[in-house]
């Protein structure tokens, strides 16, 4: 339990015999969010406890190389000062990895709308939930009378709520914002990214020998790759095969000399080693080229790497024999 006494860890060089450690958990974490390593330095990602040890007060990352002392980043997660008072900002780690010149995380961040009703509107009802007016510039608002066990639906205009429309725009009109963080033991900065790039997702972020690969969005809408020696200055790079509506690459893993990129094609699931700077090679094998059965599936694939070798992970809810 972190934070408290009588934590310990495993270690394993195989996977199969585990050798019991002496470990510390950091304190100041209200959840932990995602886990990455080099083999040598350990990275939590976490939710962190607010200054007063209560509520949690935003993302953090601390760092090991022990299991017993850690270093601790808070990663900025905005100004609710700088919000319009209808919206709450929610900021999420959605990737982190571990490589030569320190973390890299990617976090995504949420607008989260409320819409209290006016007083007089509401006249003693409570408000049980609401819903956008497509095209009516406006929101329905569900009113609640417990006593009676009856509703009514309220349609209110944004200029009935004092909302600017252009702020519904701004924060509710487009998907969540992406960002990239990365620290090489200083305070984290906000990593720049070729204009137009990581803005709407990240499929995931992975290490290598010689600096980073990122799985993102360019400027067309496409999934494409960037790679970056330091973790802060990013450039477009080389995808296994081009980018089109039907083949795009969906999953990245790092294994200790090269990268497995998973690509979604017509004809099924292909994998590809390489790297962006190296050129990629095709992944044959048997079991592989049955997996061009699970394109199908709504559940794209995913990789777990390790220094020697990787699993594939189709589809939790498959047969075993598949």
């Amino acid at each position: 339990q972190p934070g408290t006494a009588g934590v310990g860890a495993r270690t394993s060089t195989d996977g199969v015999t585990w050798t019991e450690v002496d470990a510390v958990a950091p304190d100041g974490i209200a959840g932990l969010v995602t886990a990455a390593s080099d083999g040598t330095r350990l990275a939590l990602g976490l939710q962190a406890t607010g200054a007063d040890g209560g509520d949690p007060g935003g993302l953090a990352i601390v760092t090991t190389t022990d299991l017993l002392t850690w270093e601790r980043q808070d990663i900025p997660v905005g100004d609710p000062s700088a919000l319009p008072t209808w919206i709450t900002e929610s900021a999420s780690l959605w990737s982190l990895t571990v490589g030569p010149a320190g973390w890299v995380a990617a976090v995504t961040t949420d607008y989260l709308p409320t819409f209290p009703v006016p007083a007089e509107v509401a006249a003693g009802r409570e408000q049980w939930g609401y819903g956008w007016v497509s095209g009516e510039g406006g929101v329905q608002v569900d009113l609640g009378d417990p006593a009676t066990r009856t509703s009514e639906s309220v349609f209110l205009t944004w200029e009935e709520r004092g909302i600017d429309p252009a702020d519904v725009e701004r924060y509710l009109g487009g998907p969540s914002p992406v960002a990239l963080w990365s620290s090489t033991g200083g305070a984290p900065v906000r990593s720049a990214t070729p204009a137009g790039w990581v803005t709407a997702w990240i499929g995931s972020v992975v290490a290598t020998d010689t600096g980073y690969v990122l799985l993102g969005t360019d400027p067309a809408g496409g999934a494409a790759l960037l790679v970056s020696a330091d973790g802060s200055t990013w450039r477009p790079a080389t995808t296994p095969v081009p980018v089109t509506a039907s083949d795009r690459v969906v999953g990245l893993a790092s294994l200790t000399d090269a990268v497995l990129a998973t690509v979604q094609t017509p004809s099924g699931l292909r994998l590809y080693r390489g790297g962006p700077d190296t050129g990629w090679e095709r992944v044959v094998g048997d079991r592989l080229e049955e997996l061009g059965d699970v394109a199908a599936y709504p559940l794209y694939p995913g990789l777990g790497p390790s220094g020697r070798g990787f699993a594939v992970v189709v589809d939790a809810n498959a047969p075993q024999d598949t």
